[in-house]
């Protein structure tokens, strides 16, 4: 049914999917970073992703896609991490 792709792009739906998976997508991130300030951006960013993507993602798979979406940006995040300690290195 075309519906069930749209009905993540609703307000309601939306809100409903952020209380329900939030918190345990925090906890991951936390586990990940160990940092509560970085876990609270990237878990930001990653709703920022699916509100983009709302168009693109079944509700079935909505919860596969926030926890990808939240791992890629941690590693978006080590890779810059490591670039910059590089470039640090480079040019005291």
């Amino acid at each position: 049914m075309e519906d069930e792709k749209l009905i993540i792009c609703k307000s309601e739906v939306f809100e409903t999917i952020f209380r329900s998976y939030a918190k345990e997508l925090k906890r991951f991130l936390y586990f990940k970073t160990g940092d509560t300030a970085l876990a609270e951006d990237i878990l930001q960013d990653t709703f920022v992703q699916l509100w983009k993507n709302c168009d693109n993602v079944s509700y079935e798979k909505v919860k596969n896609f926030l926890f990808t979406v939240a791992n890629n940006q941690f590693l978006n995040y080590k890779k810059r991490e490591k670039l910059i300690r590089a470039h640090h290195k480079t040019f005291p």
